[in-house]
């Protein structure tokens, strides 16, 4: 067949289509954009796409392992495991969790018992330690909820990073909000404290006259603590109070777990994993409530979080 005739077959078959009400294309006059902007395909081939317009970015899919971000949600295309931490808000949610998991070790349930008689007889209490990710997604916390503590009824303690400090907020016996702080002991705030590394921390409480109270927080193993409550015994002088020994709940924290399972690492805090959790198939180990929450309502997250985290130890 000659140039010319496939030319013209060429011609026919477009002015069909075009009487049909159908487009083909190489048919007709492909003409540039007018006001002078160059083109692009979208990166999910969804058409062409001026310079400068993000194309919405749509998920990967589920069996990739990955989810994409709209590129509204970080200004950028990268994978959900890479905006862990190249994306600034991330990168300092991150921080405040590592100074956080030093104290992982508070995770789980405890009975403790007052040096001090209260009443005439020791008062007992059964604090539960777990972690906080939704009641403020950018502020991980370690919440403290003892209902029959003589002192603090509920507790938050967050890293504070514009104060590089650690600050504790306390419903106290008396329903009264009580603020405290205290800076970082010297040791490196990262990573959750071994067994065997001694962990303390001086609350002062925060009060523009003088603070009535300090609270110090000690720790010398995984299976116990001891909250020390100082007051101001008259002279802006504090003085111990009371000692409040914590002991863990049910023994040693290792008994407690096991240590035979291959996914004993929670997921998301890099504690003790003794809650199963799954996800497409997947089986994962988290370290409280609060940790098993957070995963059930964005796995995908906590699962990227995770390889990302990995891949930079």
């Amino acid at each position: 067949m000659t140039t010319k005739t496939v030319m013209t077959t060429v011609v026919v078959v477009c002015t069909l289509f075009s009487l049909a009400g159908f487009s083909l294309t190489g048919c007709g006059n492909q003409s540039a954009p007018s006001d002078g902007a160059s083109t692009k395909t979208s990166p999910d081939g969804g058409g062409i796409q001026p310079d400068g317009a993000p194309a919405e970015l749509k998920p990967i899919e589920p069996d990739s392992g990955l989810i994409r971000l709209t590129s509204g949600e970080i200004g950028t295309s990268e994978p959900l495991e890479q905006a862990i931490y190249s994306s600034p808000a991330h990168a300092q949610t991150e921080r405040a969790f590592d100074a956080l998991s030093r104290f992982g070790r508070l995770v789980g349930e405890w009975h403790g018992i007052t040096t001090k008689a209260i009443g005439g007889a020791k008062a007992a209490e059964s604090p539960v330690w777990q972690w906080d990710l939704l009641s403020d997604p950018d502020q991980p916390a370690l919440v403290l909820d003892s209902s029959s503590s003589p002192y603090l009824r509920e507790g938050r303690l967050i890293w504070d990073l514009a104060g590089g400090r650690y600050k504790l907020i306390v419903i106290d016996v008396d329903g009264f909000e009580q603020r405290y702080e205290a800076s970082a002991d010297g040791r490196s705030a990262s990573g959750e404290s071994t067994s065997s590394e001694p962990i303390e921390l001086v609350f002062m409480q925060i009060d523009p006259s003088s603070p009535d109270e300090k609270l110090v927080l000690r720790s010398a193993n995984e299976d116990e603590y001891v909250i020390d409550v100082y007051r101001n015994r008259g002279g802006n002088v504090l003085k111990l109070y009371d000692s409040v020994l914590m002991k863990r709940e049910g023994g040693s924290r290792t008994s407690l777990i096991g240590n035979t399972e291959s996914h004993d690492t929670c997921i998301i805090s890099g504690g003790r994993g003794r809650i199963p959790v799954t996800h497409e198939g997947a089986t994962f180990s988290v370290c409280c409530p609060g940790c098993q929450a957070a995963f059930e309502k964005e796995p995908q997250r906590w699962i990227a979080r995770y390889h990302a985290r990995s891949k930079r130890q």
